[in-house]
C-alpha cells in the first residue's frame, strides 16, 4: 500500500489519516 503512492493529495491525505488512526487503535490497546 505505502508502495504506491497516489499523487490525488486527497487521497494522500486519506490514508494518512487512516494509518493515524490505525496507530492511535493499537497505542491505546498497548496502553
Amino acid at each position: 500500500m505505502a508502495a504506491a503512492a497516489p499523487r490525488d493529495p486527497a487521497e494522500i491525505v486519506c490514508v494518512a489519516e487512516r494509518v493515524r488512526r490505525h496507530l492511535s487503535d493499537r497505542m491505546f490497546l498497548w496502553e
